[in-house]
């Protein structure tokens, strides 16, 4: 443990219960969603199953409501419903990741967890920091207990990645297939077309760039959060593509893949995952039960922390991936609007853009806290009015 992992692993919790009564004064705060402690929340990281329990790792900014340096905030659930806070996994405290532990995601294997993040780094200079002056280094932090860390370390830094690119390379998705090990990062090239470049190893250390997957005319500039799965035999890449045109504050969705993506393929047309205004940058794992499920990141409204909340962005509910049955890909949201009154949820089925196919509601009573753990629920059978 270096001084500075030393410090930070003081003053996270510190500053914790000093915003205690604080966040939990807020009216707003989520019941049905994973909120940071305090701070700042964003993209899901590392979600898996470890040693019987969900685990969901998110980016987190404890001392800045509006983002602030990027930590792993860390979370546990055997439900997903209730969630446990654990102490902070990844702190900033490395010289290739002293500017933010940015995202990326988890490979668990012989009761080992390995952590692949975006290292951020930002060199002092008169810099645009998108194609000069930014470092984004894949990074390695290995734990044998899924809570504590034994070891971290550099990977990759962007004189690895191939040419034409810009600084921007991030969001490790790691996995294993057909005995060897594969990632996906996210890229933007200089011609400010977005990307994604498939790397392959077979130690999980050391990784070979062997294909790139991308539209034949530019979409965004930059595709973020990158994953790449297997439905029903179907392959497809999902990313959340910066500078597009779309309903939400910004865009995720998928392509399916035909042909393999190891070599000669071709992306379909995009779709969106989430027909809403604030989903983005999921991620999918797999539980325990073969089924895929994602989580994203629901993005506060402008001025969220205008009250003084010391809170701001939660987790979206899970989605369950049920397959190509009645579409290429058809995947389920379970979300809430909470009221002072009480919450309307929502199950929707997104393959028919945003229809909602079972809603229903929960009314507080009076003097009667709402709890996920006792909720009044009222179901009413019929068409629903959306």
């Amino acid at each position: 443990m270096n001084a500075l992992q030393r410090d930070l692993k003081k003053l996270v919790p510190l500053v914790e219960s000093l915003g205690k009564e604080t966040v939990a004064a807020d009216p707003h705060r989520q019941r049905f969603h994973l909120q940071p402690p305090v701070g700042w929340l964003n993209d899901p990281n590392g979600l898996c199953v470890y040693s019987g329990q969900y685990h969901a790792f998110f980016q987190y900014g404890p001392f800045d409501v509006n983002g602030g340096v990027k930590h792993w905030g860390h979370a546990v659930s055997t439900d997903l419903l209730h969630w446990e806070q654990l102490p902070v996994m990844l702190y900033p405290d490395e010289p290739f990741d002293c500017h933010g532990a940015y995202s990326g995601s988890a490979l668990v294997e012989d009761g080992t967890m390995y952590l692949y993040y975006t290292g951020n780094v930002k060199h002092p200079g008169n810099f645009d920091y998108i194609k000069e002056g930014r470092g984004h280094n894949v990074c390695l932090a290995v734990s044998k207990d899924g809570v504590t860390l034994d070891s971290k370390q550099c990977l990759l830094t962007n004189r690895d990645y191939p040419a034409g690119l810009t600084c921007h390379v991030r969001d490790p998705k790691v996995f294993a297939y057909e005995g060897r090990y594969y990632m996906v990062l996210g890229a933007r090239t200089l011609e400010d077309k977005g990307e994604v470049l498939v790397l392959e190893s077979t130690d999980k250390l050391r990784w070979t760039h062997i294909n790139t997957l991308t539209t034949p005319e530019p979409f965004g500039y930059m595709w973020e959060c990158p994953d790449l799965f297997c439905l029903d035999g179907q392959w497809y890449l999902a990313v959340s593509p910066q500078g597009i045109q779309c309903q939400n504050v910004y865009g995720c969705g998928w392509f399916a893949i035909y042909g393999d993506w190891r070599g000669d393929c071709t992306l379909s047309e995009f779709h969106e995952l989430d027909a809403g205004f604030d989903y983005y940058a999921p991620q999918s794992f797999v539980d325990g039960n073969g089924c895929r499920i994602q989580i994203g990141w629901i993005q506060p409204v402008p001025g969220a922390d205008a009250a003084g909340t010391g809170d701001s962005g939660c987790s979206g509910r899970p989605g369950f991936g049920l397959g190509p049955r009645r579409g290429p890909l058809r995947s389920c949201f379970f979300s809430v609007q909470q009221s002072g009154a009480g919450a309307t949820g929502y199950l929707t089925d997104h393959s028919s853009r945003g229809k909602i196919c079972l809603c229903w509601t929960i009314r507080r009573r009076e003097n009667h806290p709402m709890s996920t753990d006792s909720p009044v629920l009222r179901c009413d059978r019929g068409r629903s009015p959306h």
